[in-house]
């Protein structure tokens, strides 16, 4: 599919009437949550629309104690947008069956989800998040990857049957300290597609955010990223950082998106 089909433009003069439009016309329902799929439990059982199963370990203890991170629990984005990624009505789900392609994750969470489901399907596949939060990473990966033929340098991992040419890596990025270097080293150089769901949501962390993601972008590279709107002046302080950055920006024709992310949500495409 030719891609701008599907995308508009932001006017980054106006930026505060796409914002304003943004979250009328996509105005979450009454009954929505922060966003968590379930917090009540340290176990989650998914039913993905590939057919996949996954069981993920989250730690509620550590969401509200010390280490006060998000990233403890799973969050609707991830599933939201793996289902779309991998459905073929999808614009962007070409990605995915290109077998060269490099692909960067910002903040995955515990969860693990798109690199345990999207990581087998690309060349190369490096999740990133806090340190404290790299055990359940892994644990939770090596749960749930949907298959086996894949190498790592970061990760423990069984090889079955015909090795592999994917790799798929599990390291520690912080957006406030970040040091890159070995991010290119394991991609090789810049990734081909940058994902990050729903890592906007702190005003204080979103230049820095932005800041890293521009670094981490390459005159080719491209990046989806997925909010839940949830506070207007946030979503105006990222689209105005990006501006800063002189990234180009898109959101998704409203006709291509899924029923899922229509309401409370939004995915922008990124540009250098």
């Amino acid at each position: 599919m030719d891609l701008s089909r599907c995308l508009q433009p932001v006017d980054l003069s106006a930026i505060d009437d796409h914002v304003f439009e943004l979250h009328v016309t996509h105005h979450p329902p009454d009954a929505q949550t922060l966003g968590y799929v379930d917090k009540s439990t340290d176990k989650l059982h998914l039913s993905l629309a590939s057919g996949d199963e996954v069981t993920i370990q989250q730690s509620r203890s550590s969401l509200s104690g010390q280490a006060l991170s998000t990233g403890f629990v799973c969050w609707q984005l991830a599933r939201y947008l793996v289902d779309w990624l991998l459905d073929e009505g999808c614009p962007f789900s070409g990605f995915f069956r290109t077998p060269d392609i490099k692909v960067l994750e910002l903040g995955a969470g515990v969860s693990a989800l798109l690199a345990a489901v999207l990581g087998p399907k690309c060349k190369k596949y490096v999740a990133t998040d806090q340190k404290p939060l790299l055990k359940l990473m892994r644990l939770n990966f090596e749960e749930n990857v949907v298959s086996r033929r894949w190498t790592s340098r970061t990760l423990e991992w069984l090889q079955t049957g015909k090795a592999s040419d994917t790799s798929i890596d599990i390291v520690e990025l912080d957006w406030e300290k970040h040091d890159l270097h070995e991010i290119f080293d394991l991609l090789d150089g810049f990734p081909d597609l940058v994902i990050a769901t729903d890592t906007i949501y702190n005003e204080y962390l979103v230049p820095f955010f932005v800041e890293t993601l521009a670094a981490l972008m390459g005159p080719a590279s491209k990046a989806l990223v997925t909010v839940q709107l949830r506070d207007e002046s946030i979503t105006t302080r990222f689209v105005e950082q990006l501006a800063a950055h002189s990234l180009c920006v898109y959101t998704i024709e409203d006709q291509y998106l899924p029923k899922a992310l229509l309401a409370g949500f939004a995915v922008y495409y990124i540009t250098k």
